[in-house]
């Protein structure tokens, strides 16, 4: 996955926010100070955070199961698509939108920057990359295992051992086949405890639009 090399800063993104404002970096403004609060509040979530070892699943166990002739004439299912829940402990991430030039990249990439020190993995990519390295991946597991294995959770164990934290920028889904792998893919994300924070030019309403 391509990844983000952010700097290391000593101070948490509301702190860092005011530092920027008053060193007239930037212009303070309502809407970006709403955002960098919830943003402050999710910092200070992952301070205490300790993600669990992420768990990958077997080959074995994403095969589809077999089933014998009878099973198959009366009802009998050959799908072992695995479903995995929320961590527990996982803290809630953030979905921000609004309209092209509101700051929300910026504000993404100063969270990103302070994140506290106890996050070793992080990621910050655009969507739109982030999707096709996805594809790829799913893609060489097929190849290699058949096109009836289940990749999406193997491959959501490799993505969350990178990252405990996973920060999209762009986030959108104008495919159906996209969607269709994302709710799976998030939902195992998040099962391994991988935080998420994206920025959208679209309201959560209109993000599978057409």
């Amino acid at each position: 996955m391509a990844e983000y090399r952010a700097k290391e800063y000593q101070r948490g993104p509301l702190e860092e926010y005011d530092f920027r404002v008053k060193s007239g970096r930037l212009r303070d403004d309502e809407h970006q100070r709403n955002l960098i609060q919830a943003l402050q509040d999710l910092h200070d979530d992952l301070e205490n955070y300790n993600p669990r070892a992420v768990q990958h699943p077997t080959i074995e166990s994403l095969q589809p199961r077999k089933t014998g002739f009878f099973g198959s004439m009366f009802g009998g299912s050959s799908s072992n698509k695995i479903r995995m829940e929320p961590a527990p402990n996982l803290p809630k991430g953030l979905y921000m939108f609004g309209d092209v030039g509101s700051g929300k990249t910026m504000l993404m990439d100063l969270f990103y920057d302070t994140l506290p020190t106890n996050i070793t993995s992080k990621t910050r990519i655009h969507f739109h990359n982030f999707m096709q390295d996805v594809h790829k991946e799913l893609h060489k597991m097929k190849i290699e295992h058949g096109n009836d294995i289940d990749a999406i959770p193997f491959v959501a164990a490799n993505i969350a051992s990178k990252a405990s934290v996973l920060c999209f920028d762009e986030f959108q889904c104008t495919d159906v086949a996209d969607a269709m792998i994302l709710r799976r893919l998030i939902e195992s994300l998040m099962a391994h405890g991988t935080v998420l924070v994206t920025t959208s030019n679209r309201h959560p309403s209109e993000l599978y639009k057409n």
